[in-house]
């Protein structure tokens, strides 16, 4: 599920930020729970996949860093009301 629909030549892809789970079992926490995920939507003929283009990691409470494979972060900060996002420094992938 992503949210739209993907029209002829149109491809959408949806990478939960923990990875893929078979199982929706267990709780939450006693708060306010949100779920992340980087979705893409592109007409490329073969895309390679989102998977192996991004890794995202969780860093905290509501605090992700992204990083692309060609080495450009983003940090992200998850609020109550907002979220910020900011430009790491460019870094090598691996």
């Amino acid at each position: 599920v992503t949210g739209w629909s993907a029209g002829d030549g149109v491809r959408a892809e949806l990478s939960p930020v923990l990875g893929l789970s078979d199982d929706l079992t267990g709780l939450t926490g006693y708060g306010d729970t949100l779920f992340v995920a980087l979705a893409r939507l592109t007409a490329e003929p073969d895309p390679v996949p989102l998977a192996d283009t991004v890794t995202v990691r969780a860093d905290g409470t509501g605090e992700l860093t992204v990083r692309w494979r060609e080495g450009t972060e983003v940090r992200v900060r998850l609020g109550d009301f907002q979220v910020d996002v900011g430009a790491g420094e460019p870094r090598r992938a691996g």
